[in-house]
């Protein structure tokens, strides 16, 4: 039997296959020849989510500013533009490489906090639905 193909994050979840936070391969097409190594929040509210991007102030400058710098100013939900890896302190993943195919929407969380006191200023973020027309 060939392994199970899963397409996303929750996919992992819904099957009980997940193994906690960590890395995954998801194969956003179910091509087994198509695949995205990807970073997985198995834990937070629920599980299933899949980091796409980090915008994380190094050194203490306001506005992020070394990711402006760094991403030349490309939103942090771009469909196409790539910026390091997902250990980086500052990291896209293209929308489109995870994104399945026929998908029309998905959900985000935003995860908020000043890196001095996170746990006063620590806050998420839900968006359901988010059309991907609308990111185009």
């Amino acid at each position: 039997t060939p392994p199970r193909l899963y397409r996303t994050c929750g996919e992992y979840i819904a099957n009980n296959a997940s193994y906690g936070d960590g890395v995954y391969t998801v194969y956003p097409n179910l091509n087994p020849l198509e695949f995205v190594t990807v970073w997985c929040d198995m834990t937070t509210d629920g599980g299933g989510w899949q980091l796409v991007s980090r915008a994380s102030d190094t050194n203490g400058a306001p506005s992020d500013y070394e990711f402006h710098t760094a991403s030349n100013d490309h939103s942090m939900l771009d469909l196409s533009y790539s910026l390091n890896t997902y250990y980086s302190a500052q990291f896209i993943q293209p929308l489109n490489s995870v994104w399945p195919a026929g998908r029309t929407a998905i959900e985000l969380q935003y995860y908020c906090y000043q890196s001095t006191n996170p746990s006063t200023t620590s806050f998420w973020v839900k968006a359901f639905n988010i059309s991907i027309n609308a990111l185009k």
